[in-house]
């Protein structure tokens, strides 16, 4: 008898099978690995956003005025609010909430008084609606006020 040369069905099976279980782990990794650098992009994003802003608040020229027995900060560029949030989308620009991308908190604490008063900003980045979100970009930074 002849032997025949070839591949039995079984073999071709199990050979399929061996292939598609690879192509599918390769898939998952492949997927895994773009949601990854998805996340470190807005990560550093949001970074961006809350270093920019806080660069840009330590930047002013910080005062106080008395307005109706209630001391409020003045800058070079006007009144500044304790608290601000701005509304960004997905490359920074300032938005309506509607179209908004990212949350941005700004929150500035007096202490001290007079001339040598210490400001502390604080600024928060999340994804917008995202305000309590544990892995948010936080940072701080602290500058003493020498009037205007």
């Amino acid at each position: 008898m002849r032997r025949a040369h070839g591949f039995t069905l079984i073999e071709v099976i199990i050979a399929a099978g061996l292939l598609l279980a690879l192509c599918v782990g390769a898939t998952l990794v492949l997927l895994q690995t773009m949601q990854t650098i998805a996340r470190s992009r807005h990560r550093a994003m949001e970074l961006f956003l809350a270093r920019a802003k806080l660069e840009q608040v330590l930047s002013l020229t910080w005062g106080a005025r008395s307005v109706d027995g209630v001391t409020v900060l003045l800058t070079d560029a006007g009144t500044e609010p304790a608290e601000r949030v701005d509304y960004l989308d997905p490359q920074g620009q300032p938005v309506g909430s509607s179209a908004a991308r990212y949350e941005r908190h700004c929150t500035i604490t007096r202490t001290g008084t007079g001339p040598a008063e210490l400001l502390l900003v604080q600024v928060t980045v999340t994804p917008f609606g995202a305000r309590d979100d544990p892995d948010a970009i936080w940072i701080a930074g602290a500058r003493l006020r020498r009037g205007l």
